[in-house]
């Protein structure tokens, strides 16, 4: 399945990107190969929310984008400060939050450690405003996760006018 997705968009854009989070390490080493393959290496972002499986695959190649998810509320995030450090080692410089009331404040921290912001889970029109909105440091979210990518637009746009 990823074959003909990759089979589809090889020539086209150089904007498009295909951003995955796999299951197992396994889907992780397939997905390295079948993006080798194809030369689309540079277009993929694989997106885990295990330590251990992240290291596997840096260890398999040096270069394709990583993404550290975290699921947790605020307090679990304030605690993950010790695994910082291990994802500056992996060269995984994003970290991929779940949206919620606080998001403003899991912003900063993630800036105030020097990594770049993805959130996931934004499927309000108050939300995605929110988030488009978040500005800390000149920083601002570098990519939205949202079951409703046609209000996402919408609203994109909207603002644009």
């Amino acid at each position: 399945m990823v074959d003909e997705v990759f089979q589809a968009f090889k020539n086209n854009s150089n904007e498009v990107r295909f951003s995955f989070d796999i299951a197992t390490k396994e889907v992780g080493m397939k997905l390295l190969t079948t993006a080798k393959e194809f030369s689309l290496l540079n277009k993929i972002e694989i997106t885990d929310k295990r330590l251990k499986v992240l290291s596997h695959l840096r260890n398999e190649n040096k270069k394709v984008k990583l993404i550290y998810t975290l699921t947790g509320d605020i307090n679990i995030i304030k605690d993950e400060a010790q695994n910082f450090k291990k994802l500056k080692e992996l060269d995984v410089n994003i970290i991929n939050i779940k949206f919620s009331r606080n998001i403003e404040e899991l912003f900063k921290i993630m800036i105030d450690n020097d990594f770049n912001c993805y959130i996931w889970g934004v499927n309000t029109k108050l939300g995605m405003k929110k988030v488009i909105e978040l500005n800390y440091r000149n920083k601002r979210v570098e990519a939205i996760y949202t079951d409703y990518p046609d209000k996402l637009f919408d609203l994109i746009n909207f603002t644009k006018v």
